[in-house]
């Protein structure tokens, strides 16, 4: 399984070109999609920033309704907890909802799909993919 980030997930309702042919490869190996309910407010906060509010809301919830959401369980949250105070302290912080995702993306076993790379590359035992 692979989790889609946020900026893959935005891609798709965009309609760009390279997302798309990246979830047709995805589906051709029949990999398991995911995301995290994290990326879905994002999502939701930037359709109610968008132009059409109503019809980017439509895309949103089409296309979560295909993926498989991941919960905050008790392993994520005690990584996210542990993971915050160490990369704070070495000095290489991310952003709460990043470590969030990646924390939740690494508790259930799963890679994460992005073009943020920096965005999670300190979170240890994260696999990245890109497209």
């Amino acid at each position: 399984m692979v989790c889609l980030d946020t900026d893959f997930l935005v891609d798709l309702l965009r309609l760009r070109r390279e997302a798309w042919a990246e979830l047709e490869q995805l589906k051709r190996d029949k990999i398991e999609l995911s995301t995290t309910a994290i990326n879905i407010c994002e999502l939701f906060r930037g359709a109610f920033i968008s132009k059409d509010i109503a019809r980017t809301i439509q895309g949103i919830e089409a296309m979560i309704d295909s993926l498989k959401i991941l919960d905050i369980n008790r392993k994520a949250s005690e990584m996210f907890g542990r993971l915050s105070v160490e990369m704070r302290n070495k000095g290489s912080p991310i952003a709460d909802f990043d470590l969030l995702i990646a924390s939740v993306a690494v508790a259930h076993g799963e890679s994460i799909l992005t073009r943020n790379k920096k965005h999670f590359e300190k979170v240890p035992g994260l696999l990245i993919d890109t497209w």
